[in-house]
């Protein structure tokens, strides 16, 4: 339960309301202009709840006389602790303790903000719905960790997203963004028709039309992975992205049904580390003068090295200069333009040559 005091900024007038014990003799409602209100809990320790804007209406339980519901239009702002709001208007059902912010909506504290057209808050868990041009800002942590932590994005920069939808839970380890979505921090970003943080088991989820793409700051080249849904663990950096999947790195692309991704276990780098393209896997790397394509069930890429490695389904490899190449297993390694294969008595290792003309 809680006391409620509106100051009435003209008159420097605090009038405070409380429950009251006398039968009908309940306030039902109120209004006022250029106010700001004082919530102050009766838990110790909570902090107050402040308010201010152009108007307000109050409506009371007439049986009661609890506070209900509270109205505020026109510049409202609202500060509870460490955590701030603004927007056009504002409603506090007392009830559910829910704040709705409508109309350029802001919510903000130390960790980041959001920006949307409505922000629905509760103010017991700290749980938020904002809905309608989200934007949203994480500052990192001042805290510097005991050991290396790497993640998908630069732990040390600030994380941005936009989206339609944006769900927090669990003050902010449970994070869903929905509709045109998009995770950006610097060069590198995540796009998704849906894309869901969860930070406690430390895994990021993309689905639907994803794209995500990353920058290798040792050379400044950049990966960039499409398919319709990703999946990502932090712990070991991995990435799975799942069906019709096309990778693309510099002048080489490789297409499958599936492909998981290994990144750097450095602090702070996103350098992809290796590939392995799984089903129908397809590389293709052009060059000035020759295209070269590799086909097989399976690639594995091992990104440092140059080295893929190309098993299962009848492997080959097409060079438009040298002609054609099959073994049960090829390895190319592509920055020194060498091949090396593997036959066997089911599957002798044949090469067709191209002559000049």
């Amino acid at each position: 339960m809680y006391r409620i005091g509106f100051c009435h900024t003209s008159y420097y007038l605090c009038v405070w309301f409380r429950k009251s014990t006398a039968p009908n003799n309940q306030l039902e409602k109120f209004r006022s202009t250029k106010v700001e209100t004082l919530t102050r809990p009766l838990k110790k320790g909570d902090p107050d709840m402040k308010t201010s804007s152009a108007e307000l209406q109050a409506l009371f339980d007439p049986k009661t006389g609890n506070l209900q519901t509270l109205e505020q239009t026109t510049n409202f702002n609202y500060q509870e602790g460490p955590r701030h709001a603004r927007s056009n208007n504002a409603r506090l059902d007392s009830a559910t303790e829910h704040l709705f912010l409508k109309g350029a909506a802001r919510i903000w504290d130390p960790t980041g903000s959001t920006d949307a057209l409505q922000i629905e808050l509760d103010q017991k868990t700290g749980d938020m719905l904002a809905e309608g041009q989200v934007t949203s800002t994480r500052l990192p942590d001042e805290k510097k960790p005991k050991k290396p932590q790497g993640s998908l994005l630069d732990s040390s920069e600030t994380v941005q997203a936009r989206a339609n939808r944006m769900q927090t839970r669990e003050q902010n380890k449970w994070i869903r963004y929905d509709g045109n979505a998009l995770l950006w921090q610097g060069p590198n970003r995540i796009e998704a028709d849906s894309i869901l943080i969860q930070r406690s088991a430390q895994r990021l989820d993309a689905t639907g039309n994803v794209v995500s793409q990353f920058r290798e700051k040792a050379n400044n080249t950049f990966t960039i992975v499409r398919a319709p849904q990703m999946t990502y663990w932090d712990v070991e950096k991995k990435a799975h992205y799942m069906g019709h999947v096309k990778l693309d790195r510099a002048d080489l692309v490789v297409t499958s049904r599936e492909l998981f991704a290994w990144f750097s276990q450095k602090e702070n780098d996103n350098s992809l580390e290796r590939a392995e393209a799984i089903g129908d896997a397809v590389i293709v790397k052009t060059g000035t003068a020759r295209i070269r394509r590799g086909v097989s069930e399976r690639a594995d890429y091992d990104v440092p090295a140059a080295r893929i490695v190309l098993t299962g389904g009848s492997p080959q490899m097409f060079d438009s200069l040298k002609g054609n190449t099959k073994g049960e297993r090829l390895t190319w390694f592509s920055n020194e333009d060498r091949l090396l294969v593997d036959g066997s008595t089911a599957l002798p290792a044949a090469s067709r040559i191209l002559k000049k003309r």
